[in-house]
């Protein structure tokens, strides 16, 4: 850094810039070496820590060295497996919330996942549990005519795909029905 700071023409002078590009040299090697050795150990099967390989990928990739690829192989493979690992639980599980994670988690992976047709069945079982539910607190809040009660139903089945085309009619009604008492207020 300090020889940096001396002028181009002055550490020309002084025999700087021979020290300076070599000091660049070294550092480069240094910093490959430790993004290499990083990303060794985080390819380590012995205890598989998907975000560890990633950040060290990243470093990685920057100067290209030949594991790389089977990096981002393994990566790929390790985020696929904690993916079906966490749709298996959440169906199993049968809980809204972790199927919603799960398939969010699984759908945010930038290839198909190993097991496509354990996300449908995930995404199936989501919507056989979520459906009634939305339903059922549409009707509560049209029965009592609250605003409040009328709004987060009504915003809670419309980001909910299924219930809009599988119930489309209560969830235009209460719309219509959370208009109107907005009008009145």
């Amino acid at each position: 850094g300090a020889a940096e700071a001396v002028p181009a023409d002055a550490a020309a002078e002084a025999g700087f810039h021979d020290a300076l590009v070599a000091a660049r040299e070294c550092l480069r090697e240094v910093q490959e070496q430790a993004a290499v050795n990083e990303l060794d150990a985080a390819m380590s099967p012995a205890k598989p820590e998907p975000l560890a390989l990633e950040r060290a990928i990243r470093k990685a990739e920057r100067f290209g060295p030949p594991r790389l690829s089977k990096a981002k192989d393994l990566l790929r493979d390790w985020q696929d497996a904690a993916a079906m690992s966490a749709l298996r639980s959440a169906k199993d599980a049968r809980d809204v919330r972790s199927l919603e994670r799960a398939i969010r988690g699984a759908g945010a992976l930038k290839r198909t996942i190993s097991d496509p047709e354990l996300l449908q069945e995930a995404t199936r079982d989501l919507e056989s549990l979520q459906l009634p539910i939305l339903e059922a607190a549409l009707e509560a809040a049209l029965a009592s005519d609250k605003v409040d009660a009328l709004t987060a139903a009504v915003l809670d089945s419309a980001q909910f795909e299924p219930m809009v085309a599988k119930r489309k009619q209560i969830v235009e009604e209460a719309s219509e029905r959370l208009r109107e008492l907005v009008i009145e207020a």
